[in-house]
């Protein structure tokens, strides 16, 4: 039914490939073939299917990550949604979800970091780069996709303690919180952490609760 000539058909089977449990992984071939239907929903409905999956959906991370740039909006957000249920078994995807945390799309970038917050230690040096970048919407979703990873993303510290000092508050705040998530693992930031706790009152909160998730001494009140 994937090759009938009715695009609401293919679209109505490809989804019920993605419900069935446990996951058909016989059916992720067919599905990857789907993702170049002509019809954008029906590649809408192979990329859902795929993601419904999950882990089970690991070979397809390759023609995912293609359709991460599809010309359709709807088909890319399902893309880059089925590689986030991927999960670390999609980390080779980061590269092109890490452009994607560029988009002038506010959705599209929100989903892509999201997805990279969910791929591990793999996806930590695409993060980390981003935080480099002259848009502070991509410094944003970088530091808060760094947190989501927490513990794994120890190699990100020095490029999160790099942004404290960012001019947008939403970074510094999110990079803050992303040093606390990494906890122990981010001692090397408690210097700066608690220079910028001296510096910026605003901040204090919510350094406090990071060098206590880091396991720091108190600060003095």
């Amino acid at each position: 039914m994937l090759r009938d000539g009715d695009g609401m058909v293919r679209a109505d089977a490809a989804h019920a490939l993605g419900q069935l449990r446990p996951p058909a992984t016989a059916a992720v071939r067919p599905l990857i073939a789907t993702l170049e239907d002509g019809a954008a929903f029906t590649r809408v409905r192979a990329a859902e299917a795929l993601g419904a999956m999950g882990p089970a959906a690991r070979a397809a991370v390759g023609p995912l990550a293609v359709h991460v740039e599809d010309p359709d909006l709807f088909v890319r957000l399902s893309a880059i949604k089925a590689l986030a249920a991927v999960g670390p078994a999609a980390s080779a995807a980061a590269p092109a979800l890490a452009r994607k945390v560029a988009s002038p799309d506010a959705g599209e970038r929100w989903e892509a970091g999201g997805a990279l917050g969910r791929m591990g230690r793999g996806a930590v040096p695409a993060l980390i780069s981003l935080l480099r970048e002259p848009d502070y919407g991509a410094r944003h979703v970088a530091a808060k996709a760094l947190g989501q990873i927490g513990p794994d993303a120890r190699d990100a510290v020095p490029a999160l303690v790099a942004v404290l000092t960012d001019r947008e508050y939403a970074v510094r705040f999110a990079a803050i919180d992303a040093l606390g998530a990494i906890g122990p693992g981010a001692s090397g930031a408690v210097g700066s952490l608690e220079s910028l706790r001296q510096r910026d009152p605003m901040t204090r909160p919510s350094v406090d609760r990071a060098l206590q998730a880091i396991g720091a001494p108190a600060p003095p009140r």
